[in-house]
């Protein structure tokens, strides 16, 4: 077996010192081939019978050596220069730890390498023990503050070069022309706009941003390639517990790259993941001591049973033996040598994947999607609370940091959309001396107002003084209460990155009391404190029509006139005013080429007005253009004279509301200089346009549960025609009940019973994840009790079936006929994702086209046309739709002469002629590079 040792630095180059079959070791760098490992050695200042001493008579007394380097230069830069080489902190101290050193330099020394040497040599007589790149011991956190110091050194290295560089060419140079700080703010540029770590924040929901700022990731620079990484740095390793989530990651190449820490990991000041766990003395749980934070490092010595675990009133673990996890490994032992326990159930996994209720009977693969879909679901307009959810989503909206939250606990004294304002009696103990005239004006004052504060009896009492002289002579420490109002700023019709709309709204009504550290407004997401991304809604698992196959969602008209899906989004347009060659750009209403009925909204700067209606085509902003003065021609001279007018130079250019959007304009925005006369050169100014639009579902809206369950709308059908229950509810959606078994996501199914049962009984319920610690089953158990009780307190027998629990009948609402089977009736909670039918619908007539080869260009933004591929002709060929497909491949793409006729040919009626594609004459011309003389000719037969 070959063996290896990487010598990974903060800064400079990687080292790789490797042994052979033949126990011969080489060292190698990133730039340079192998070399020798005994030849380096000796350029380093080693002789030879040293080394021979050292390596095969195994003297380890290598503290105190003299060393010159011979080849100084190269090996100094490279090796022992700190400028230009640095192992870091962190990696000193594991570099002295694998190799029993006690060196404090954090640049490589002749000792560091003799000590590699050595221990690769006995490892070939196993001897030591091999390192796990993917164990988290080995793998730290680069933090923002470790790259922008990076990046920064990078730019002062840069600096440096280009001092010496200009004392070089001149031998006088005075130090202001040194002062040059390009190279530094051209490395960062490329930290904070071309690295791939560098992102917009994911604002579509609070839990978007949450997961956000929560990922960490192996890609980016000193990070693997996507490309290339293999399933051993994607897979689960035993030290992720506790640290790393196993479930929540991206699908597709990103898998297992980028991932999201767990509810309640830390990371230490050196970059590494600490997990919490409660100390275990006697097979006892130590609640009375403080949490201990354990690196994955440390807790290899360490027996640790799981957070499911039952224990009694008095914090004994209740079973003799237990699994726990020792040494990476899964292992049955006595509770009384156990050391550790996890202080949660959920301890293992991410924020999100943890508000999944009955995560546990989901697969994991759809629990992945589960997690990503509720990242993904939009904030409604009517927001309606999950009737079931977890113990996790508790504290979600209060961390987001989305939402003002209370500093000072008071009365709220005022409250509106833009500020909320607080007032608050702050108890404060003040220190005075003898006739402390100021002191004693303050407390009469506070005395003689008292009666105005009369409300406040009721929530605390005051300390009533005696304001007699005597007393402030005797006592050397009062306390009063000091007034304090503070005021919370509200965010209204905030545009996201994902243009969608941040607001905040108060909760709390006026002279309200509010606790230090309660929420004092809602975010755009939020009821009370708590998500809210989606809506519960009556479900009903079965085929109708073969409109819901294969994922395809019907749902109930109701859903639309009733505006329940409704979402708010916000587009920005901006337009630009420069100065041209032939004069300035300029803003105005007065464009001679546009109708009265176009500019009509326009102000007296051509901006259209706030809170004015636009649809597809609208004017924005009026802009004209300056154009080239020409000589007219004498023809043209004498028709300008005749008609009384003159040519005019300019070019209308405004800006227009793009095809297929409408909306409410709800802020413009000017840039600082707009309403300057002249712009410098090389300035321009800036207008922005912010238009509100009000979106409700349509045929190819994305939706989902919070289990995986996800689809498009394949149809809407009208109220009456939909499925309804004996007490005359109607569905509101129908979902294909193939799609639970094959998915093996039952958990959708128990959420659903749960939230029909308590939509009948008017409650919500919070479920403990995990829950068959409490017993065998113990989900399915509830659930059919409360169906029961359901049952019974509403007085319906047809709720709860002894044969077919949580089946119901159900009737067709077409012909009131009853279906032969029962049917799963529930309410889960249903999101309506971001993937808007929308902004991905595009419909092309005639437009753009390449100028190379003549076919329509691609992408919606640039009116494109749809590709069809080799497949797509494929498929066309193994039906013999020969006709269709030859106009795909000549009028409709490339065929230049058919595509100019084919208007005039379908409005009298005549026969189409197809002439020759584009694309076969470009294969023509490179045949025809290769010296192949090929050409066409017509043959009428």
């Amino acid at each position: 077996m070959l063996y290896y040792a990487d010598i990974i630095s903060q800064r400079g180059t990687w080292v790789r010192i490797e042994i052979d079959k033949d126990k011969k070791l080489w060292l190698s760098t990133k730039t340079e081939s192998r070399i020798s490992f005994f030849e380096f050695l000796k350029d380093i200042g080693f002789n030879k019978k040293f080394i021979l001493e050292y390596f095969f008579e195994l003297n380890s007394q290598i503290n105190n050596i003299d060393f010159s380097l011979k080849n100084d230069k190269f090996l100094f830069k490279t090796f022992f220069n700190p400028i230009t080489y640095n192992l870091g902190f962190i990696g000193r101290k594991k570099l002295n730890k694998k190799l029993g050193l006690s060196i404090y330099n954090e640049t490589l020394t002749p000792l560091d390498f003799l000590a590699i040497g050595d221990y690769l040599l006995q490892l070939t007589d196993n001897l030591g023990y091999l390192d796990d790149i993917d164990n988290l011991k080995n793998r730290r956190i680069r933090t923002i503050a470790d790259l922008i110091a990076n990046q920064f050194q990078q730019g002062l290295q840069r600096f440096r070069n280009l001092i010496f560089e200009k004392k070089i060419k001149k031998r006088k140079i005075h130090i202001n022309s040194l002062l040059d700080f390009k190279p530094i703010n051209s490395s960062f540029r490329e930290l904070f706009v071309g690295n791939q770590l560098s992102q917009f924040l994911d604002q579509t929901n609070p839990l978007a941003e949450l997961t956000h700022k929560r990922r960490f990731s192996a890609l980016g620079s000193g990070g693997v390639n996507r490309d290339t990484a293999g399933m051993e740095i994607r897979g689960i390793h035993p030290t992720h517990y506790g640290r790393i989530c196993p479930i929540e990651t991206p699908e597709g190449h990103n898998a297992g790259l980028v991932n999201s820490i767990t509810m309640t990991t830390e990371i230490n000041k050196d970059g590494f993941f600490e997990s919490p766990y409660r100390s275990v003395y006697k097979g006892q749980i130590q609640y009375h001591k403080n949490l201990l934070f354990i690196t994955a490092e440390h807790e290899e010595s360490k027996s640790i049973v799981f957070g499911d675990i039952p224990f009694c009133e008095f914090k004994f673990l209740k079973n003799q033996n237990l699994p726990v996890l020792f040494n990476q490994e899964l292992q049955k032992i006595k509770k009384n040598e156990i050391d550790l326990i996890s202080v949660s159930h959920l301890q293992f996994i991410s924020l999100g994947t943890a508000l999944i209720p009955f995560i546990e009977h989901d697969d994991a693969n759809r629990a992945l999607m589960g997690s990503n879909m509720q990242r993904q679901a939009i904030p409604l307009i009517s927001l309606e609370e999950p009737l079931v959810t977890t113990y996790a989503a508790n504290r979600l909206i209060h961390d987001s940091q989305l939402v003002p939250i209370c500093k000072k606990s008071g009365f709220i004294i005022y409250s509106s959309n833009k500020k909320i304002s607080c007032y608050s009696l702050e108890l404060k103990k003040i220190n005075f001396f003898l006739k402390n005239l100021k002191f004693y004006k303050n407390i009469y004052f506070y005395k003689k107002n008292y009666n105005k504060f009369n409300y406040l009896k009721n929530y605390f009492t005051i300390n009533k003084i005696n304001l007699k002289k005597n007393n402030l002579y005797l006592k050397k420490l009062k306390s009063c209460y000091n007034k304090n109002l503070n005021n919370y700023y509200l965010e209204n019709l905030k545009k996201s990155n994902q243009n969608t709309s941040l607001f905040q709204k108060p909760i709390h009504g006026l002279y309200n009391w509010i606790q230090k550290g309660d929420i004092i407004a809602d975010c755009a997401a939020s009821i009370k404190g708590q998500l809210a991304i989606g809506k519960n809604l009556f479900v009903a698992y079965m085929s109708w029509e073969g409109y819901n196959f294969e994922d395809a969602i019907i749902i109930n008209q109701k859903l639309i006139y009733k505006s329940i899906y409704n979402s708010l989004h916000i587009e920005k347009f901006e337009i630009e005013i420069f100065n041209t060659p032939e004069g300035p750009e300029e803003t105005t209403f007065e464009i001679s080429s546009l109708d009265t009925s176009e500019i009509i909204n326009l102000n007296q700067y051509g901006v259209i007005t706030k809170g004015i209606w636009v649809s597809e085509g609208d004017i924005l902003v009026g802009k004209i253009t300056p154009l080239p003065k020409k000589t007219l021609l004498y023809h043209e001279k004498l028709l300008y004279d005749i008609l009384g007018t003159k040519k005019s130079f300019i070019k209308e250019n405004s800006l227009r509301v793009p095809i297929g959007f409408s909306g409410r304009i709800i802020k413009i925005r000017y840039s600082k200089n707009f309403f300057k006369n002249k712009l410098s050169n090389g300035e321009s100014k800036k207008v922005q346009i912010y238009i509100a639009q009000k979106r409700g579902l349509k045929i190819g809206d994305k939706m989902s549960g919070r289990h995986g369950n996800k689809g498009i709308i394949s149809k809407i059908i009208p109220e009456q025609d939909m499925p309804y229950l004996i007490n005359g509810n109607s569905m509101d959606i129908l979902l294909n009940p193939l799609g639970v078994p094959s998915r093996m996501n039952v958990g959708q199914i128990f959420e659903s019973i749960l939230g029909f049962i308590g939509s009948n009984l008017n409650q919500k319920f919070k479920v403990f994840c995990f829950d068959e610690m409490y017993g065998y089953e113990a989900s399915r158990s509830y659930i059919y009790q409360q169906l029961l009780e359901c049952s019974k307190k509403n007085s319906k027998k047809w709720l709860f079936s002894k044969k077919y629990p949580s089946k119901m009948p159900l009737f067709d609402g077409r012909s009131g006929a009853i279906f032969e089977q029962s049917i799963l009736i529930g309410k889960p909670y249903i999101m309506k994702l971001i993937h808007i039918v929308d902004e991905k619908m595009h419909v092309r007539s005639t437009g753009p086209y390449s100028l190379i080869t003549q076919q329509p260009l691609r992408g919606r933004a640039k009116n494109g046309g749809q590709r069809f591929g080799e497949m797509e002709v494929w498929a066309l060929e193994g039906f013999g739709i020969a006709y269709i497909l030859q106009e795909l491949l000549t009028i409709k793409s490339d065929d230049l002469s058919g595509r100019n006729e084919i208007f005039e040919t379908i409005i009298k009626n005549k026969s189409i002629k197809f002439g020759i594609p584009e694309s076969f004459k470009v294969v023509l011309r490179e045949l025809q590079c290769l010296c192949l003389n090929v050409e066409i000719f017509d043959i009428y037969i």
